[in-house]
């Protein structure tokens, strides 16, 4: 056995120890087997240096050699897999530390993460790069490199200035540039919705590793802005962004190069002319695009006015309202199952978001042509309304308030808790609260495979020659927690889509009123608009109330004001009509 084959099956034996395993305080009292492992990783020890220079070796021979005489990335795909999964287990492992008084230490993530490895002076997050650089010939690596790196971004406080400096004096950012273009290039992924949540990742097949790696990119992109939507960030400096916002609103010189950004919106563009979306190969990454431009173009990101005028330009906004997408959710049925119901709410939301920052845009600056385009398509009356059998009811037959009215999905099944013998009932919520995450869609849910993980565990600690019992509860209660992540899916993605309807709102509110219509027209519009946010709160629970409650006391203000400007004028030229009849 050669020395690299031997690096790799050792790598891939600490890796089984760390798949296999979760952290909690439990283990850490235990001082089991993985959590030694994790300490010895997540520390400058020889274990997490001998990891550093297999995974450096890789990167430092990839311009000197071709990609098939690699011999050095068999053992760099376990090496980088491990660190990625100890560092996705950082956080969990600090907590479990302090909870019990344990004396394991832990070096700080940038420590490790984004000093300079000797001797060649790179640090882990050149190596990331790298890796996500070469996504078509190494996908498993770019894979993982992406989610050490997403890890990295979600880090607090921030790092993102910190990376941002030392990208820019290491003089690699275009490489960098590039690298993130080709990852994000819709042409060569074939990664569907379907694929995006599937229970088990398939480690053998490529493509799914391609797909997973572009999609891991988006999120962690769009989290960077998140992080830090004023200062340094990096979406920013990979999307070859100006360095600064200069009087001109212009992201490029004139001369600039494709980059990620342009990949997120040939997404869009071809998201709005395929006749079905979801039939697309790269269908997954669409609603990450859309959360992506959603958080550029927020008025919280220094870029925002940049990168409105930048997709204005192609008229993205315009051609997504009128796109028939918008009015999928009128004709879906719970037949289609909550995915699909769910990200088409989501991307409806953003969409109906995007346009509401564009509309408020430019108003601003006193343009109105647009903004009457936008105001007509969602307020007047709306053949994919009309066509909808029973969505005309109480005179609502636009898309903005049809799909308002229809954006609350109604849970008819009431889940049943699981009738419990063997596991305590008490303790079982305390534990599904341990297994909340934030899933692909950005949305809180239940880890159903630790959820798993901690009642096998359970279950065996018993003893008991006779588990049959036990493992039914333990089933029932899976698919119990099953159940539930389709409902808090199913309602996180009603919840996008009323944001979306009531950013609308509150700029035609804010704005109000507008030359393109009579004062008349407008008081009609808020009015209906009030009672039906008032029908929605009717129907939904207490957090979701809070939600639309700021935006109908703003409808309402406004349609005070409009009902002053319009009734006194009315009573003006009715008082005129009487003196005149008079005389």
């Amino acid at each position: 056995m050669g020395m690299y084959e031997l690096e790799e099956v050792s790598l891939s034996a600490l890796l089984g120890l760390l798949k296999n395993s979760y952290v909690d305080a439990r283990a850490v009292i235990r001082r089991d087997p993985h959590v030694a492992l994790l300490a010895q990783i997540l520390n400058d020890t020889p274990v997490y240096r001998a990891i550093c220079s297999v995974l450096l070796e890789d990167v430092n021979i990839q311009d000197q050699t071709t990609r098939t005489s690699r011999r050095t990335s068999a053992p760099a795909l376990p090496a980088i897999e491990l660190l990625s999964i100890a560092i996705s287990r950082y956080a969990s492992l600090k907590a479990s530390i302090r909870s019990t008084d344990s004396d394991v230490m832990l070096a700080p993530l940038h420590t490790l993460l984004l000093s300079p490895l000797q001797p060649s002076g790179l640090n882990v997050l050149d190596i990331l790069l790298l890796y996500i650089e070469e996504a078509d010939d190494l996908p498993g690596h770019a894979l993982y490199a992406a989610r050490i790196l997403r890890e990295l971004c979600a880090v607090r406080p921030s790092l993102q200035s910190r990376m941002v400096e030392l990208l820019r004096a290491r003089r690699m950012v275009s490489r960098n540039s590039r690298g993130i273009r080709n990852v994000l290039n819709p042409a060569v992924v074939r990664y569907t919705v379907q694929d995006m949540v599937a229970l088990e990742l398939n480690e053998s097949d490529p493509i799914r590793l391609r797909g997973e790696a572009a999609l891991v990119v988006l999120e962690t992109l769009s989290d960077s802005i998140e992080t830090d939507p004023t200062g340094n960030n990096l979406c920013f400096l990979l999307f070859g962004f100006k360095t600064s916002v200069d009087e001109s609103g212009q992201l490029y010189d004139i001369d600039a190069p494709p980059t990620g950004f342009h990949q997120v919106l040939s997404i869009l563009e071809q998201f709005i002319a395929a006749p079905d979306p979801f039939q697309l190969q790269f269908s997954a990454l669409i609603e990450p695009a859309f959360r992506l431009v959603q958080r550029l173009v927020s008025m919280d990101c220094i870029y925002s006015p940049s990168v409105l005028r930048f997709i204005r330009s192609m008229n993205l906004v315009q051609q997504l309202v009128t796109s028939p997408f918008l009015s999928t959710p009128l004709s879906q049925s719970p037949s289609d199952g909550p995915t699909l119901l769910s990200v088409t709410r989501m991307i409806s939301g953003s969409i109906l978001h995007l346009a509401a920052l564009e509309v408020s845009s430019l108003l601003k600056s006193g343009h109105f042509n647009q903004p009457h385009e936008i105001y007509s398509t969602l307020l007047e009356p709306s053949d994919a309304v009309i066509n909808q059998e029973g969505t005309v009811e109480g005179g609502v037959n636009n898309l903005l308030f049809s799909l308002l009215r229809h954006s609350h999905i109604e849970l008819t099944e009431e889940i049943d808790y699981p009738r419990l013998v063997h596991f305590n009932a008490h303790k079982l919520h305390a534990v599904f609260d341990t297994c909340k995450t934030t899933t692909v869609f950005n949305i809180a849910q239940y880890d159903i495979e630790y959820l798993h993980a901690l009642l096998t565990r359970e279950i065996v600690s018993t003893q008991a020659e006779d588990t049959a019992a036990a493992n039914r509860e333990m089933e029932a209660v899976l698919t119990y927690g099953t159940d539930i992540n389709a409902q808090l899916l199913l309602r996180g993605a009603s919840e996008q889509l009323v944001s979306g309807c009531t950013a609308l709102l509150n700029v035609m509110a804010l704005f109000a009123p507008v030359p393109f219509f009579s004062i008349a027209i407008q008081l009609d519009v808020l009015t209906d608009a009030a009672f039906l946010l008032v029908e929605y709160v009717s129907g939904c629970g207490a957090d979701e109330q809070v939600a639309v409650c700021g935006t109908l006391l703003r409808l309402c203000k406004t349609i005070c004001v409009l009902a002053k400007q319009e009734y006194s004028e009315f009573f003006r030229i009715t008082f005129i009509r009487a003196l005149t009849a008079r005389q």
